[in-house]
């Protein structure tokens, strides 16, 4: 997916591990199942919060969302 996202970096990257799926309802995607969706969007979200984090390059980072987290499509935002 990085290779895709580099020539094309205006599309969003996502993968979910088997027994997890994001269920779409609008512009809401909410993670369901046993494991994590990874999403790459060229931002950084965390649950700890994401200051003085040490980053990887910006087309390389990515992060985890686990059962019940809820992603905003059109904004491409983490919904806390």
């Amino acid at each position: 997916m990085f290779d895709i996202l580099k020539v094309r970096p205006e599309l969003l990257g996502l993968g979910c591990d088997e027994n997890t799926a994001l269920v779409v309802d609008g512009d809401t995607a909410r993670v369901i199942g046993a494991s994590y969706c990874a999403v790459y969007d060229g931002g950084f979200w965390s649950r700890e919060g994401s200051e003085e984090k040490n980053l990887p390059p910006k087309d390389r980072i990515f992060y985890f969302l686990r059962a019940g987290d809820r992603y905003n499509l059109a904004t491409r935002k983490v919904i806390e």
